[in-house]
């Protein structure tokens, strides 16, 4: 929008708002306003920014409900027998956590430490972060600093991703589908 050499006048109050695009509102309240140029930065949006970015800072962990080793081994045989040895570790703690301000909800978080944290978090981040249905849990949040974290609405959420490990689990989890 140009103003310059328009031939118009402003009575009353002086005030003028500028609205550029769709990002940015500025209201100049001024007798002469001179603008020498345009500081205004655009962002792209992206996939991550589709959520709430949660400072590590600010997650109060109350209780923890489990955690999977997803460590790498290399299997070898020594002594006639095979042995396995850890290449990588990398463990997902899955925890309920409340979010500093407003603590008064509780959420789910899954916490990613080790070697391999980017790969596991890519990985979970991808499927979980295309979840529509209202029976599926709903990612809230994110942290994608060195110990990333993928931060769920609600406390509860389905342990079949995580404990099929159990006879008894797997024939429970199949009842209630």
């Amino acid at each position: 929008m140009s103003i310059r050499d328009s031939q118009f006048s402003v009575t009353g109050k002086p005030t003028f708002n500028n609205v550029h695009r769709d990002q940015v509102n500025t209201t100049i309240t001024a007798e002469v306003v001179h603008i020498h140029e345009d500081g205004t930065k655009v962002t792209e949006s992206t996939i991550f920014s589709q959520f709430e970015n949660v400072k590590r800072g600010y997650v109060i962990g109350m209780k923890e409900l489990g955690s999977v080793d997803l460590s790498k081994w290399d299997w070898h045989w020594q002594n006639g027998e095979l042995v396995r040895r850890r290449r990588r570790f990398t463990q997902k703690t899955i925890s309920t956590v409340q979010i500093h301000p407003d603590q008064q909800s509780k959420f789910t978080a899954i916490t990613y430490e080790g070697e391999d944290t980017q790969e596991a978090w890519e990985n979970d981040f991808k499927q979980f972060s295309r979840a529509s249905r209202t029976g599926l849990f709903k990612l809230f949040g994110i942290n994608r600093s060195e110990i990333p974290m993928l931060i769920f609405h609600h406390e509860l959420i389905p342990v079949a991703h995580f404990y099929t490990n159990s006879f008894w689990m797997g024939l429970y989890m199949e009842y209630l589908r």
